[in-house]
């Protein structure tokens, strides 16, 4: 069975990269046996002859496309667009907005067949096992799709609790030349989930609020591989990174094992932070650390329930220079309680 996975594309100012997701997903099809490939419609100009050709070529049995709400709009339209032009294919859309959206989406949008809800690999697994079988849909945990006219949804699927089971995401099936003429960094993930429950974010729902940590040397191999591809940076895309300190300390010490010789991005809440773990990232090559500031006023960190102060934001920036790594704060402007003064608070806080 032929699977085409789609990105499609969004902004550049939101910085271009390979898709971790439909880079794991198609590792694990093709550890299965599945023949896959990915259209890559973010780092080329975007144009439905190119999907013509793509289809034409590869003639997929499985059309899947992955969005956040920002691109949803495109990728739904993409998708849409590649059921018209091979109907005999299914056309599967997984990512956090659909997740979240699954009988809106299938009701408003007739070309999509499936959903997949929330983590997709062992649910895409089971999925293609079960198409390719005529097996009905209904033994698979974590997908909607209709029925008879009517929303059928199964079961969620439980979060995968060993993130080492899976293979190492597959970065070839991207254009790597493309990005790394871009120099953008290779995306790692090396955990899933979230403590925290900030009123603007579905990570937690997304990945569940238990931190599953993939083995230290595991995700330096990544690192490793990542570097034999040409890539000079990587960026740790966790949600929360510095959670688990001992975590952290394991996978630098064996970076500097290595002799890896890259510079790392990473997250962090403001309170997960200090000098030894600073000076700990600073060795194994972390040149910035991006916290999610949101907001200069209290009380609007407060409404998000952000849990955090902006005396321990100073302290953390402060800390950041100190060691010798840049910090990179985001802000959200418009969270609930917000007014005139309370932006320009922010935006004066922002500038120190």
């Amino acid at each position: 069975m032929k699977i085409l996975l789609i990105q499609p594309p969004y902004p550049f100012s939101e910085f271009p990269k390979p898709s971790s997701a439909l880079m794991s997903l198609g590792a694990v099809l093709k550890q299965e046996g599945r023949e896959v490939e990915v259209l890559d419609l973010l780092s080329t100009r975007y144009s439905t002859d190119k999907i013509d050709r793509c289809l034409a070529r590869f003639r997929p049995d499985v059309i899947g496309v992955t969005s956040v709400t920002m691109n949803f709009p495109r990728a739904v339209q993409t998708l849409q667009y590649c059921k018209r032009r091979t109907p005999e294919a299914v056309a599967v859309m997984g990512g956090p907005h659909v997740t979240f959206t699954a009988e809106e989406t299938l009701r408003n949008f007739p070309g999509v067949d499936i959903i997949v809800r929330g983590e997709g690999e062992e649910t895409l697994r089971e999925l293609i096992r079960a198409l390719e079988r005529g097996e009905s849909l209904e033994g698979v945990r974590g997908v909607s799709f209709r029925r008879n006219g009517e929303t059928v949804k199964t079961g969620d699927r439980p979060f995968l609790p060993d993130l080492d089971a899976l293979p190492l995401p597959d970065r070839t099936l991207f254009p790597l030349s493309r990005y790394l003429a871009m120099r953008v960094p290779a995306s790692v993930l090396s955990s899933r989930g979230c403590p925290m429950d900030c009123s603007f974010c579905v990570g937690y729902r997304m990945t569940g609020r238990q931190g599953r940590f993939r083995n230290p040397s595991r995700v330096v191999d990544e690192i490793e591989a990542a570097a034999n591809l040409g890539f000079e940076e990587v960026c740790i895309d966790d949600d929360l990174f510095t959670r688990k300190q001992s975590h952290v300390f394991a996978i630098c010490d064996e970076i500097l094992r290595r002799g890896l010789k890259m510079n790392l991005y990473c997250f962090a809440r403001v309170d997960t932070v200090n000098e030894p773990l600073l000076k700990k990232l600073r060795d194994a090559g972390c040149r910035m650390i991006c916290f999610g500031l949101e907001s200069g006023n209290q009380k609007v960190l407060d409404l998000a329930r952000k849990r955090a102060t902006l005396d321990k934001a100073r302290q953390a920036v402060d800390l950041c220079k100190e060691a010798g790594i840049s910090p990179l704060g985001s802000f959200i402007l418009g969270l609930p309680g917000e007014t005139r003064q309370t932006m320009e608070e922010t935006i004066s806080f922002a500038r120190g």
